[in-house]
């Protein structure tokens, strides 16, 4: 009994204060990425607190009946600033916020920054930002600029954004390191096994996204078509968006958007993945594709461009297939009917894609390894 409070006590020691800085939210599931990630720097590193409020003022909604109120960057760092005089942090986070952290005065406690892609490459690949006037482009760049600056470690998701950050960014590649990350969806069907594609029953398709157009879903159609047109039954399911109908066909059932923070709905797009023989994400430009992970903890293999991150997510012939970006859609229906072809072949990837999720795209091993490489460098 000692031994075992010796080794508690000796664990609770090594627990840290950590400041999470955050301009998207992490206190609900439907936050994604932040949300998860801060649960499991909570396991692995001691209690963690939102530093800065940089939510929306419901009374000032309520009474402009638009979504107005939600703080600036310089606002928010100037609570932030106020949080850690009340309350110290031994480390703090910060989760995909350059701006807030170009905006936050130096303080005492080590920096690290999390985030998918350097701003230099995400400006001329999402489409939300094509609206940006270059002073708007400039100053997120800038900003970046001057976190990286400032973080004392860098860790991204991909050895793609870590390329940029050292190439483009002009940080020192000892300060950038590359962990995958995780499910936002935490998916688990206990006793599961891989699914069949039989001979005279519908391949089953499914693609998941909310920016349709950036993740392919006009080209995810014609390959569903394509494979009817060679007179193989096949059928796309799509969660996530709303897409006018022209972009859908026959041969698609769109379910629109659902929200993951209620159980009956991410139990719907579940099952659904568990139908699916194939996660199919032609996506045009793609950070990093957290979707094939969760996917694949489901023995869903992915159809995928290669892409920014993409391919790291995705292991080409292990855990799916990555086809060039301008592959046509008879190159996805070739894939998918050699597949169909081959049993043994798509048991193989069916298994290589849960394995990949248990082992590497999950966020307790996430969790573990920035544990490690925080002591390891700064604590």
């Amino acid at each position: 009994m000692a031994d075992h409070e010796q080794m508690r006590d000796a664990v609770e020691a090594e627990r840290v204060r950590v400041g999470i800085l955050c301009l998207r939210g992490t206190t609900k599931p439907l936050d994604a990425s932040p949300y998860y990630m801060r649960r499991e720097l909570a396991r692995s590193l001691g209690e963690t607190t939102l530093i800065g409020d940089v939510h929306r003022y419901p009374l000032l909604k309520k009474l402009t009946g638009r979504g107005l109120g939600r703080v600036s960057p310089n606002v928010c760092a100037r609570r932030a600033l106020k949080a850690l005089k009340r309350k110290p942090q031994d480390l703090l986070v910060g989760l995909y916020a350059s701006q807030l952290i170009a905006e936050l005065p130096p303080t005492s406690a080590p920096l690290v920054y999390f985030t998918d892609g350097a701003a230099h490459d995400i400006v001329d690949l999402y489409p939300q930002f094509s609206r940006l006037s270059p002073q708007g482009r400039e100053a997120m760049i800038r900003s970046e600029e001057i976190t990286a600056a400032r973080s004392d470690l860098i860790i991204v998701h991909s050895a793609w954004a870590a390329q940029a950050f050292v190439e483009k960014v002009g940080v020192e590649a000892e300060k950038v390191h590359v962990l995958p990350i995780g499910s936002n969806f935490g998916l688990t069907s206990p006793g599961l096994e891989p699914s069949v594609i039989e001979p005279d029953s519908p391949i089953e398709l499914i693609f998941i996204g909310r920016d349709w157009e950036r993740k392919g879903l006009p080209m995810s159609v014609k390959v569903v078509d394509e494979l009817n047109d060679r007179g193989v039954l096949a059928h796309l399911s799509v969660f996530g968006c709303d897409p006018p109908a022209s972009v859908l066909s026959e041969n698609v059932t769109c379910y629109g958007p659902f929200d993951r923070a209620k159980p009956a709905e991410a139990r719907d797009v579940e099952e659904a993945i568990i139908r699916a023989h194939v996660n199919i994400l032609p996506s045009i430009s793609e950070c990093y594709g957290v979707g094939a992970g969760e996917v694949a903890a489901l023995y869903t293999p992915s159809l995928v461009t290669n892409v920014q991150g993409l391919p790291e997510c995705v292991l080409d012939g292990v855990t799916g297939a990555v086809l060039s970006s301008d592959a046509e859609p008879g190159d996805f229906a070739d894939v998918i009917m050699s597949w169909a072809h081959s049993p043994e072949t798509y048991r193989k990837l069916c298994l290589g894609a849960e394995h990949d999720a248990r082992t590497r795209l999950n966020w307790a091993s996430w969790g573990q390894a920035v544990r490690d490489l925080v002591r390891a460098k700064l604590l």
